[in-house]
């Protein structure tokens, strides 16, 4: 049986999309949003996170999987309980009704994931420096 994918009429400036979302449609969804929302009920990690902060948006996600690792209740985004929608609409109105609090969360998205790839980017440097010079196991500094 199939469902209505939304029971009620959608908020201003609101859009559902329940397709797949090509790369450059995506690009322009991120660049236009103010806020990702991840209500999922089960997940073990989600690479949109990654982007959002590429965006600087902030993340609305629920503490499923490895989401709480990334999303860092009250400075990058908000998180909630899986299976509330009540507290999902809560939260999700008081995000909204403070643009420049999402504003201030995305910027610390954006710069928790500049951080993440400065950490990733030595690694693989050092890896690779470490694969070159025949020394698998030995710990070098510098790239």
């Amino acid at each position: 049986m199939l469902r209505a994918p939304w029971p009620g009429v959608l908020p201003p400036h609101v859009e559902l999309r329940e397709r797949f979302i090509g790369d450059e449609e995506a690009l322009d969804l991120f660049r236009r949003c103010g806020l990702l929302v991840l209500p999922y009920r089960d997940a073990s990690q989600s690479a949109l996170v990654a982007a959002a902060y590429f965006f600087r948006k902030p993340v609305l996600a629920t503490r499923v999987g490895a989401l709480a690792e990334y999303v860092q209740d009250g400075r990058t985004g908000f998180l909630v309980e899986p299976g509330d929608p009540a507290g999902l609409a809560r939260t999700l109105s008081m995000a909204l009704a403070d643009p420049e609090r999402l504003a201030q969360l995305g910027a610390a998205g954006r710069a928790w994931y500049d951080e993440q790839r400065l950490v990733e980017e030595e690694t693989l440097c050092l890896m690779y420096a470490q694969v070159a010079q025949g020394n698998h196991g030995e710990h070098k500094e510098g790239c």
